[in-house]
């Protein structure tokens, strides 16, 4: 990972990454990518890799949390509905 200020630096450094990427990773799946971020540019990749993983735990953890409307419940109200014409 690398925070970096501008896209077009951002750009020129996701193709150096994948330049150097093996292809038996490309193979496999790995892969690149960009993301805006509130992260400090030129911190350190360890930090911000745990700052960015403790913001998605916390994001999936709210997201599990919440309730939602069940969609078999909402296939079943419109099938009476569909039922009822």
């Amino acid at each position: 990972m690398a925070v970096v200020k501008a896209h077009t630096a951002a750009e020129h450094l996701l193709r150096d990454y994948e330049s150097g990427q093996s292809d038996q990773d490309r193979h496999n799946g790995w892969r690149y990518f960009l993301e805006e971020t509130d992260l400090v540019s030129g911190m350190s990749a360890d930090e911000a890799t745990k700052l960015r993983q403790a913001r998605l735990e916390r994001r999936e953890s709210e997201f599990l949390n919440k309730p939602l409307l069940s969609l078999t419940s909402h296939c079943s109200m419109a099938y009476r509905r569909l039922k009822r014409r």
